[in-house]
């Protein structure tokens, strides 16, 4: 997926972008399945 190649920031601030910044303290593997799954 493309989110694996970003950086936390990045991945931060686009589950911000989506309402999910509840989620914005998991680690990146979980982030990263967060976004994939929306």
């Amino acid at each position: 997926s493309p989110y694996k190649k970003m950086k936390m920031p990045e991945l931060r601030m686009i589950a911000g972008e989506r309402g999910l910044i509840k989620f914005s303290h998991l680690r990146k593997p979980q982030l990263i399945e967060l976004l994939e799954s929306e």
